[in-house]
């Protein structure tokens, strides 16, 4: 549920989206840095993948 969540608010908000060295762990497709109002996320580039996780160290 969190995931379509965060899938719609990236979609909507003004997203800064900086991308990150490495193969997403599920599909093999770039990653990149989300900073939504819910956070930092890494976030796959691919739409169909799906794959987050919220930044290490971050307060919730």
């Amino acid at each position: 549920m969190l995931n379509i969540l965060l899938k719609e608010l990236i979609k909507t908000m003004g997203t800064v989206k900086v991308p990150v060295f490495g193969p997403c762990p599920r599909c093999g497709h770039s990653l990149f840095l989300a900073e939504t109002p819910l956070g930092k996320f890494i976030v796959c580039s691919n739409p169909t993948c799906g794959y987050f996780r919220r930044v290490n160290g971050q307060a919730d």
